[in-house]
Order: structure tokens, then sequence, then C-alpha cells
């Protein structure tokens, strides 16, 4: 298997556009999906969400492309793989 040509390391920085402006976002986490074959990158741009809890996105994309193009994750088994990491992150974090 090709190795995948984007790295992405937590506490490195990324521009997303969001709403037609670009927004400077901090990686909190990132893995590759051996049953996917993509890579699963987690950040926030540190706003808040109306209950007080910082937002955190999760978006996909393509490891073996030149860019960074990050892609929604729509399909229903790859959102419940993501909430299950997401699950495991917080339990590790809060042991």
């Amino acid at each position: 298997m090709e190795k995948s040509k984007i790295q992405i390391n937590p506490d490195e920085k990324m521009q997303v556009e969001r709403d037609g402006k670009v927004i400077e976002c901090d990686v909190l986490f990132s893995f590759v999906s051996d049953d996917t074959l993509k890579t699963y990158v987690g950040y926030t741009d540190h706003s808040f969400s109306p209950d007080g809890r910082k937002n955190v996105y999760v978006s996909s994309l393509d490891p073996f492309s030149d860019s960074l193009k990050l892609d929604d994750i729509t399909d229903p088994r790859e959102i419940d793989m993501v909430r299950n990491v997401l699950e495991q992150i917080d339990q590790e974090a809060n042991s």
C-alpha cells in the first residue's frame, strides 16, 4: 500500500474556509482508518456552542492527495466510527 503523502500533527495550525471566510484552526488530533483508508482530522476554531462547549470539528481527507481538501463526513458508518474515536479520546482525557 502507498504511504500517505499528508502528515497532520496535533498542535499544528490549519486554515479552513467556512461561509466564504478563511479561519485559522488548531489541529487537535488525526488518525487513519484501515477500513476507509482515509485520514481524519479533528480541529477547533476556539468558538463555543450555545451550551458553552468548545466547538470541535472532524473532517476527512484523501491521504494520497497532494492537497489538504477537507471533506464532510456523511456516511453513517464513518460518523459512527468517528463518534467512537471521540468517545475514546474523551475517556482517555478524563481518566
